[in-house]
């Protein structure tokens, strides 16, 4: 029920009632809101006033505007800053949010020719591939696929790969890790990978990560390939007119 004295303008209220909703679960992601006449009528209030309750909350991303059906509950989007070099689990840690992380697989193999290339290794030799199923908020997030030369692998007997933090445990043993390239692409995920991540159009593009970290000395040590859901996970750059390296530009 909303207050018309109580000193909040009725929009705000209608604003809060309805994120309440939506917080405690009344709507859930995907789902579609009650028309306008149906919340003006709910609430006793003005189409006007609701019209423009359901305009903010677009704005603010809380719902999305579909042309012809009507506002639906936003899809949660998880955006990762590109400003350092982390694993997925340091990053939702640093976050607080509830990562909750599944091993798929953990097995000596016979390295893709890709993965040989990019570590700088003779093709053919073994690696340690373990491969993550990555959740947060209980909703299926992503997919990590990460390789380690056997040189190293070792140094991870024991370790819980759904709790631990790889990077931490590699310098902890004297491995100081510097810098990475990353490639982030748009690809069609396999069959495995879709089912895996709940995606209901199979052939949706998914958001992938390439990356190969360093340790001192340019040394490659690994190397991940991880697929996020696109709807759900996105990075954000801050893009500078003129870097640091550009001065006395007249």
């Amino acid at each position: 029920m909303l207050y018309p004295g109580n000193g909040k303008p009725l929009f705000e209220q209608l604003k809060d009632a309805i994120v309440e909703k939506i917080s405690e679960g009344t709507y859930k992601e995907g789902d579609q809101l009650p028309s306008e006449r149906q919340l003006s009528e709910m609430y006793n209030i003005s189409r006007v006033t609701v019209r423009q309750t359901l305009n903010k909350l677009v704005q603010d991303g809380v719902l999305v505007k579909k042309h012809g059906k009507g506002n639906f509950v936003a899809t949660k989007v998880i955006e990762y800053k590109l400003d350092s070099l982390l694993g997925f689990a340091e990053e939702f840690s640093i976050r607080n949010m509830k990562c909750e992380v599944i091993v798929r697989k953990q097995e000596l193999v016979v390295a893709p020719p890709e993965v040989c290339a990019s570590m700088q290794i003779e093709e053919g030799s073994r690696m340690l591939m373990v491969v993550r199923q990555i959740y947060v908020d209980q909703k299926s997030l992503g997919i990590d696929y990460m390789y380690l030369p056997g040189n190293v692998a070792y140094l991870l007997d024991g370790l819980d790969f759904r709790n631990d933090i790889v990077y931490n445990v590699l310098e902890k043993n004297g491995y100081k890790i510097t810098t990475a390239d990353q490639a982030i692409t748009a690809e069609t995920p396999e069959a495995e990978e879709a089912i895996l991540l709940d995606q209901k159009v199979k052939t949706k593009p998914v958001l992938v990560i390439h990356r190969v970290t360093y340790v001192e000395g340019d040394r490659p040590i690994v190397y991940s390939r991880t697929v996020y859901r696109a709807d759900r996970y996105r990075y954000m750059l801050t893009l500078k007119r003129y870097p640091n390296t550009m001065t006395n530009l007249k």
